[in-house]
């Protein structure tokens, strides 16, 4: 699922786009889509149903998303694998607060507000970056006894360094080790 429409790239590129570049344009959402979930660590950032494995620390755990409703918590044994369903636990908005404090928790929930405006922006703005740049290709040029060769913009979409702190942000907390 792309994190943007080819109206959002026409947006940030300043200008309408052609059928070449709408068509070019939708692949590049896709991978540039694919990209920034893939640097998230997993998040889909769009409305749907999802499970998710959650640090508990303080007896609270925060959800990187606007959770319309929490269907199930539970723990599961690192060893066994065995579950078990919770059942004391209350939540305000993305915040669990869970009884049988510190630990992990796999929560099912469902999002169903749409993808964040500056995710939106940023992909958009990656892909009208890749449009916007020059054309592809390796150019010489000399005069006198001195020339010089470069190569243009290879065509991928690349990801800045603020892109990816913007998309830190939504990243799932790792899993935990168990040492003992």
């Amino acid at each position: 699922m792309a994190l943007a429409t080819t109206t959002d790239v026409a947006k940030a590129l300043g200008r309408s786009l052609t059928t070449a570049d709408t068509d070019r344009a939708t692949m590049l959402l896709e991978t540039a889509s694919s990209e920034a979930v893939r640097v998230a660590g997993g998040y889909a950032f769009a409305p749907g149903s999802y499970t998710r494995t959650l640090l508990v620390r303080g007896c609270k755990s925060v959800i990187r998303a606007k959770v319309a409703t929490i269907a199930a918590v539970r723990t599961v044994d690192p060893t066994t694998g065995a579950e078990t369903t919770l059942t004391g636990w209350t939540s305000r908005g993305s915040r669990l607060y869970q009884l049988g404090c510190d630990g992990e928790v796999e929560v099912d929930f469902t999002v169903t507000d749409a993808i964040p405006a500056e995710i939106v922006a940023a992909v958009a703005g990656i892909v009208a970056a890749t449009l916007g740049a020059p054309p592809v290709g390796a150019q010489s040029e000399s005069t006198g006894p001195f020339s010089v060769s470069y190569v243009d913009s290879s065509g991928r979409v690349w990801l800045s360094a603020s892109d990816r702190s913007l998309f830190a942000k939504y990243r799932r907390a790792p899993r935990a080790i168990r040492l003992v």
